[in-house]
């Protein structure tokens, strides 16, 4: 079985992601608002970090590029493999249910630093 670091080495894997996330206005909107160039997400096993992305990100929220490691995020996502594995197996069924997917897969990325959520929630409400 391919590990979820090995798939994201392979750019049509990362290019899922990019698109998946890209086309979901929400995440956008909350990227653009919140002013966020850099993302970061650390991948957990049970817990503990087996590796990490950062995601950068365009003036309109959009994700340019995908690299290894993280790189002076302004925010870091933490989720466990098997959901970020199972976010990209289920790529086309979460874009034709977003607000579910959001609802469902939300609650397992958990973010620091801890008032980034305080900015979220602003950006929703008033953006």
């Amino acid at each position: 079985m391919t590990s979820l670091e090995e798939r994201m080495a392979q750019p049509e894997e990362q290019t899922t992601l990019i698109r998946l996330l890209n086309n979901i206005d929400l995440y956008t909107k909350i990227v653009r608002e919140c002013r966020y160039q850099r993302i970061g997400i650390q991948v957990l096993t049970d817990g503990q970090e087996t590796f990490a992305y950062t995601s950068f990100n365009d003036a309109e929220g959009r994700i340019t590029k995908v690299e290894k490691g993280l790189h002076q995020p302004d925010i870091t996502a933490s989720v466990e493999e098997r959901v970020l594995t199972e976010i990209l197996d289920q790529a086309d069924e979460i874009q034709e249910h977003l607000v579910a997917a959001a609802v469902h897969y939300g609650r397992h990325f958990s973010i620091k630093p801890y008032s980034a959520y305080l900015k979220i929630v602003r950006a929703l409400i008033i953006g």
